[in-house]
């Protein structure tokens, strides 16, 4: 039962081993107390070993029934895979990006298929005139910027315009 917690073969043998046999023969009394010692040892990290690939696996499991998610709580966005894979992004200094990135969440939670680039334009840099292809330009660089700052794979483009493929939460 015990090598079921530890998964690996070397610690298996080490606990069998330390374990004392009911027919072995006692020894004097400096050996037991060392091998008492030696099997506590081995199953308290043992345990400790068990408790953290439980909890492991508790946070697997929640994150697979969670699923991965991305929160936007005022300017900083949290991509959440999982406890242990947390990427925060804080684009308070970053004005235009997070006027993009509110336009894109709104999007997503009232489930449009995509964001058009003259839409996020419009709502990047409110009032300002641009001839078009500067514009898109403009458009193209604050994703790809968005993009490296870890919404790779996050945020698309398809025939729709662009959009979030996670869910989305505001807090």
């Amino acid at each position: 039962q015990l090598g079921v917690l530890c998964g690996d073969f070397e610690t298996q043998a080490n606990v069998v081993a330390a374990v004392p046999a009911a027919n072995r023969a006692p020894t004097d009394g400096a050996n037991e107390g060392r091998r008492a010692a030696r099997e506590r040892a081995l199953l308290w990290d043992l345990e400790a070993l068990g408790y953290e690939r439980l909890r492991q696996r508790l946070d697997d499991r929640s994150w697979g029934r969670a699923g991965p998610r991305l929160i936007m709580d005022g300017a900083v966005v949290r991509l959440c895979r999982g406890r242990r894979d947390e990427v925060v992004v804080d684009l308070g200094p970053r004005p235009v990006l997070r006027r993009v990135m509110e336009r894109l969440v709104d999007a997503r939670q009232q489930g449009k298929a995509g964001v058009s680039a003259e839409t996020l334009l419009a709502a990047a840099w409110p009032g300002e005139r641009t001839t078009r292809e500067s514009g898109l330009n403009r458009v193209y660089a604050a994703i790809r910027l968005l993009r490296r700052l870890g919404l790779d794979g996050i945020l698309l483009r398809d025939a729709h315009g662009y959009r979030l493929d996670w869910p989305v939460e505001r807090q």
